[in-house]
C-alpha cells in the first residue's frame, strides 16, 4: 500500500503516537515528522524514541519543515 510514500507528517494531537507505532511496524522505511501543539513537548520527545525522524512545534516554520523533508528524502 502506497509504495512511493517516503515521508509522513503526523500530528500528535490526533492519536499520533499510536499511528506512529503502527506506521513503523508496517513500513519502517518511512520517515515520520511529528507536529506538536502547545503542551505536547514531552510527547514529542517520546515520539522520537518511538521512531519519529523529528518533531516540529506549531505553528510550523515552513523553512524548517522543508529542510527536514529534504533530509528524509536524501
Amino acid at each position: 500500500m502506497f509504495p512511493d510514500v517516503r515521508v509522513v507528517l503526523l500530528d500528535l494531537g490526533v492519536g499520533g503516537t499510536e499511528l506512529l507505532r503502527l506506521l513503523k511496524v508496517k513500513r519502517p522505511d518511512i520517515d515520520v515528522i511529528m507536529m506538536t501543539g502547545q503542551g505536547e513537548e514531552g510527547l514529542a520527545r517520546r515520539s522520537i524514541t518511538l521512531g519519529a525522524f523529528d518533531h516540529l512545534p506549531k505553528p510550523l516554520d515552513l523553512s524548517i519543515l522543508e529542510r527536514l523533508v529534504r533530509a528524509c528524502i536524501d
